[in-house]
């Protein structure tokens, strides 16, 4: 039934921009880029994570709205997810989403997944 109330669209994307440590997170300001391109390009914005997370202008905020069977739910129905290291990350794995992991100071290789396609250093110059 929660799922019955949110305006889905043909493409529908998940972010989950925070995590408890502040050392993986990114500036909002470039999620905020990341919403205004997606969303101008057609694509539904849902925002998933805790009630106090901080907002990213631009996304349908379900800030504290899902319970973890909820949110799983919720992932199997969008296209993708974009995230942090966090725990709505390996959600996505039991959900079997497309799933494109910002890394911070964890490390992919221990936390990551096995099938996961993974681009790093040889994308520096």
């Amino acid at each position: 039934m929660f799922l019955d109330f949110i305006p889905f669209k043909e493409k529908n994307i998940i972010i989950a921009p925070n995590s408890d440590s502040p050392r993986k997170m990114l500036n909002p300001i470039g999620w905020h880029i990341l919403v205004e391109k997606l969303t101008s390009d057609g694509c539904f914005v849902m925002q998933v994570g805790k009630q106090e997370d901080l907002f990213i202008k631009g996304s349908y905020s379900l800030l504290g709205a899902t319970s973890p069977v909820q949110l799983i739910n919720l992932l199997k129905k969008a296209d993708v997810l974009v995230t942090t290291d966090n725990f709505v990350m390996h959600a996505a794995h039991l959900a079997q989403i497309r799933t494109v992991a910002v890394w911070g100071p964890t490390s992919h290789e221990v936390y990551g997944r096995s099938e996961e396609r993974r681009v790093g250093k040889e994308c520096r110059s």
